[in-house]
């Protein structure tokens, strides 16, 4: 009769692949991004029917989606109506982007 000794403890394996996480944080990104690029093509397809820009500011977006942002401070007030919200999606498309390559990387 031979003896076999228990089997030392393995390492667990991560329930997903760096390439899952990437896949995985592709989808906010492509989310945020898509959106990003409706309202810039939105605002061409106008500009060409009418000859005339309106921006979107970054206000105007928060107002559209139910969100107050008006404040009693001026300064923040001319802020939110001078960013554009296209410009604003665009940049939390790369944070999206650069938080899944992070995650992605880490071992």
């Amino acid at each position: 009769m031979t003896h076999i000794s228990p089997k030392p403890p393995t390492k667990r394996e991560p329930v997903l692949t760096p390439t899952g996480r990437m896949v995985l944080s592709m989808i906010p990104t492509a989310f945020v991004s898509y959106w990003g690029l409706n309202i810039v093509l939105r605002q061409t397809s106008d500009w060409l029917k009418s000859g005339v820009w309106i921006p979107w500011s970054l206000h105007q977006g928060l107002e559209d989606i139910g969100f107050n942002a008006t404040t009693d401070m001026i300064g923040l007030n001319k802020i939110l109506d001078t960013l554009p919200m296209s410009g604003c999606l665009f940049a939390v498309a790369l944070a999206c982007f650069y938080v899944g390559l992070t995650w992605a990387n880490n071992r």
